[in-house]
């Protein structure tokens, strides 16, 4: 009875485990700091097609989540210069997701879609692209960040 009860136990925690690694692998890292923290949604990766209708590798999009310290939220807040009204909109911020395309061998990006949360996952706000619009990445910015995490692990899957 023992032993099958350790069995039972084993079987248990080798299967919450891999629950909790494939939802841990979910997220990838791309910069932890003290007041913004950034992961690569790997399961949201899509690549697009040509004008021929052919899949592109270079032309993808991705989900990027930001987990927000409280300092981090009030350096958003500064950044955007929201108004007192704005900020007691978002007061409860806890994370956003961000929704961009990118078109990796021209080095440029669209936002598309942006997700504001709070703690308990309930949606504040959303913030939706009126149209597409391509920019090249800017050295040294988030795009850059998040073009080259979505890159590096495309490229690591091959």
């Amino acid at each position: 009875m023992k032993k099958y009860f350790l069995l039972v136990m084993l079987l248990f925690l080798v299967a919450t485990s891999s629950c909790f690694a494939s939802e841990d692998a979910r997220y990838v890292p791309i910069k932890e700091g003290e007041n913004f923290s950034y992961y690569l949604d790997t399961k949201s990766i899509v690549f697009h097609k040509n004008s021929l209708g052919k899949i592109d590798k270079n032309r993808f999009s991705a989900w990027v989540k930001i987990v927000y310290s409280e300092s981090g939220r009030e350096k958003e807040f500064d950044r955007y210069n929201l108004s007192s009204k704005e900020r007691e909109k978002l007061k409860n911020l806890s994370y956003a997701l961000v929704l961009s395309g990118f078109v990796e061998n021209e080095r440029k990006i669209s936002f598309k879609r942006e997700l504001l949360y709070d703690a308990q996952k309930n949606l504040i706000r959303e913030n939706k692209a009126k149209e597409e619009n391509w920019v090249e990445v800017s050295p040294d910015s988030r795009g850059e960040m998040y073009l080259n995490a979505a890159s590096d692990y495309i490229h690591k899957q091959k």
